[in-house]
This record gives C-alpha cells, sequence and structure tokens, in this order.
C-alpha cells in the first residue's frame, strides 16, 4: 500500500491507499504521533512526504519500507510539467493539489482552487502543464488585517459553521465580516469567469479546509474534494515507483 503524509503549518493529514483508493485517511496534530504511527505499520510499499514546515522524510522511522520513499521537492519527477518560472518557491501542497486535480480530469483544463490561510488558485492545462496561478488572502488575514492595520476595528475570528453574514453588515463585526466573506466568494467568481474566457470547458475544484462553506456560495458548478493534495502524493508516488521500481 501507498501512504502519502502532508505535513502542514498546523496540521498532520496521512492518506493510506490501496489500488489507488484512498483506504484510511488520519490527521494528527503533533509529529510525534506521526512518528509513533507511522514505526507501528508493516504493511507499506511507498511513501511520499509533502512538508512546508521543518520536518522532513528523514526524520522519520522508514527503514522497514521496502519501495520508494520521497520527499516532494521542485526537483522531483512528476505526472505534469511545471512551467513555473520560480519551481524552487512554488509550494510542494500546490504541486501536490494541480497533480490531483489532473488525475481526476486528464482531459480537461483544471482550476484548483485551494481555500484557507491563503486562498491559491493553480490552472493545469489539458496537456498537462502547469504555468501558475494566483494567491490571495482568505477570510480570517482578511479580518486579522483590518485588526492589524488600523486603530479600533476589532480582532474577530471566523468559522465555516457560521452562517453567510447578511450583506448589509448592522454592527462592525457582521460588517467585517460581510466584507470578508463577501469579498471572497466575489474574487472567486470574478476568477472563475476570468478563466473561462481562456478554457471554456475548464472543471473547477475546491480544496482546503474552507472549501465545503464556499461550495455553497458559489453560483457556478463546481467539485469539492477535501483530500486533493493526498490524491495527488499518491498519483506524484505511483509515477515515481514505475519509474525506479
Amino acid at each position: 500500500m501507498n501512504v502519502g503524509i502532508d505535513i502542514g503549518n498546523t496540521r498532520i493529514k496521512v492518506g493510506v491507499f490501496e489500488q489507488n483508493k484512498l483506504w484510511q485517511y488520519f490527521e494528527f496534530d503533533e509529529f510525534w504521533q506521526l512518528h509513533e504511527w507511522l514505526k507501528a505499520q508493516s504493511h507499506i510499499r511507498h511513501l511520499i512526504v509533502a512538508s512546508v514546515g521543518r520536518y522532513r522524510l528523514e526524520d522519520l522511522p522508514t527503514a522497514h519500507i521496502p519501495g520508494v520513499k520521497m520527499q516532494l521537492s521542485h526537483e522531483s519527477e512528476l505526472p505534469i510539467r511545471i512551467t513555473y518560472h520560480t519551481p524552487h518557491t512554488l509550494g510542494v501542497d500546490r504541486v501536490a493539489a494541480a497533480v490531483g486535480g489532473h488525475t481526476l480530469f486528464p482531459e480537461h483544463p483544471v482550476l484548483v482552487i485551494d481555500i484557507g490561510t491563503c486562498i491559491t488558485y493553480d490552472l493545469v492545462t489539458e496537456a498537462g502543464e502547469f504555468p501558475g496561478g494566483i494567491i490571495s488572502p482568505g477570510v480570517r488575514l482578511r479580518l486579522q488585517a483590518m485588526h492589524a492595520f488600523t486603530a479600533r476595528l476589532p480582532h474577530l475570528e471566523w468559522s465555516i459553521e457560521e452562517e453567510l453574514p447578511p450583506l448589509v453588515g448592522r454592527s462592525t463585526t457582521e460588517a467585517m465580516k460581510a466584507g470578508a466573506v463577501h469579498a471572497v466568494v466575489g474574487e472567486i467568481t470574478f476568477f472563475v469567469e476570468s478563466f473561462k474566457k481562456d478554457y471554456p470547458n475548464l472543471q473547477v475544484i475546491l480544496c482546503g479546509g474552507d472549501a465545503l462553506f464556499f461550495k455553497k456560495q458559489l453560483k457556478f458548478h463546481n467539485f469539492a474534494e477535501p483530500k486533493l493534495v493526498l490524491l495527488g502524493l499518491n498519483r506524484i508516488l505511483n509515477y515515481n515507483a514505475k519509474k525506479y521500481t
């Protein structure tokens, strides 16, 4: 079986794949929890790690894994072609999500929208080329910026469990949340419409922690796949396993 590990800034996500199907999914808060879990697994054949933090493949117990063990980087061999001008600055989570999107729709151009702390929009053409995308602040960053760079606007929390705020905020809290949340809805809608002018048969995939909230607010057809990064990691792992085993 294959294991893909996505080590983010706050959480660690693990996907266990059997015959290209996501068989098990785990989340860990601490690196030691992943370390102990991995030591106890006896049936892993191939392993891939994508990390945006300080932990890397060499920090994990992998001696018992017989097949490919790889750390995703800008030097990794991929089933898509990266034409980004600065590939060494391209986040591995963006790469994995792009590969995941191309895996789901290999004959269509795909726009992967990862909605979390930041919002990333990444395009993969139907030819399997990744030219780049867009990065903008997510809802929480917008709220944080309003508080940090003004004298009197309050610090606010926001959760995807909340209702869509009214368009006309009748308090400062409502007005700030309306500005942040509705702006994201409008931004996503604008970018998708703009991309579709050049790519009429574009498929749109939402992922990230806030994806399910915004899926309900968007008026155009889209797919939500919260585990898209892990699907992409598994595709990259299989691609490398076939080349080197």
